[in-house]
């Protein structure tokens, strides 16, 4: 079949909210590529989120834009990248999570309690998992909304190993900006690092594969500035002592630090 939607997406993952979902909604009417394929041995697939239906409030409430959730054959409700292992045959990821407030909470007693979802939670959780879990060799995280396979992933563990390297981010042209973008001194020396290596595309912490030892390194020394001023603090509705630094931020911060065993996809 050649007529898949946003077919100039080449690459086995699609991380681009409405293309993604236009994508698995086309593969699961046609029956495209469906049970398709297994999931590798050395790899787990892990995902966050915190959807929870809960005194938190429902699921649906705090999706993002892109979070719209798909039923499972099964009948539960599961987010998109999970839909779309299903219907590759690949199973399900890892799904890492706890009760916390979406944003849309404002009740402040429900907010003390559970505090309020975070980006950097999300590090937090899959570290947490990492550390207390049978490990495979590899690793790989994705966000629970607006990304999914589209391909078999050992397409994805052989372009891995093509940058040799310890962790891989996906790439974005996403630059300049608060939440997410490069801002401030950090972020000028780090823009500079990164055009000087693969000018106008830059690190996306949406999608990360990568030797799951070193992972556990890269994230732990992430999660030492959870707290630091310098990055866009999120989310911007919690309380001052609830914020934490932007998870994208803090790891192009580090890219260099780590570089080459970290790298950005070109592509």
């Amino acid at each position: 079949m050649t007529n898949i939607p946003h077919g100039w997406i080449k690459q086995p993952i699609v991380h681009a909210g409405n293309h993604a979902e236009d994508i698995l909604k086309w593969m699961i009417d046609n029956k495209f590529l469906y049970k398709a394929f297994k999931k590798p041995d050395n790899i787990t697939f892990i995902t966050a989120h915190n959807y929870f239906d809960d005194e938190t409030g429902t699921a649906e409430s705090k999706l993002h834009r892109h979070n719209k959730l798909q039923v499972a054959e099964d009948g539960r409700k599961i987010t998109l990248f999970e839909k779309s292992l299903e219907h590759l045959g690949l199973g399900y990821p890892v799904v890492v999570s706890k009760p916390v407030c979406g944003h849309h909470v404002v009740d402040e007693t429900m907010i003390e309690k559970y505090g309020m979802y975070s980006h950097l939670m999300k590090e937090e959780w899959i570290l947490d998992y990492l550390k207390n879990n049978e490990q495979t060799e590899l690793s790989m995280w994705c966000d629970a909304g607006d990304v999914i396979f589209k391909d078999d992933p050992q397409r994805i563990i052989d372009i891995f190993y093509e940058y040799d390297c310890d962790t891989l981010f996906m790439s974005t042209t996403f630059c300049e900006g608060n939440k997410g973008g490069f801002h401030g001194e950090w972020g000028r020396k780090a823009l500079q690092f990164n055009n000087n290596i693969q000018p106008g595309l830059y690190l996306n912490s949406g999608v990360v594969i990568g030797r799951t030892k070193f992972l556990i390194e890269l994230l732990e020394k992430a999660l030492e500035y959870r707290y630091d001023k310098r990055f866009t603090q999120h989310p911007p509705e919690a309380p001052e002592h609830m914020k934490m630094a932007d998870d994208q931020e803090i790891f192009r911060h580090i890219h260099p630090k780590f570089y080459p065993r970290v790298k950005i996809d070109n592509e």
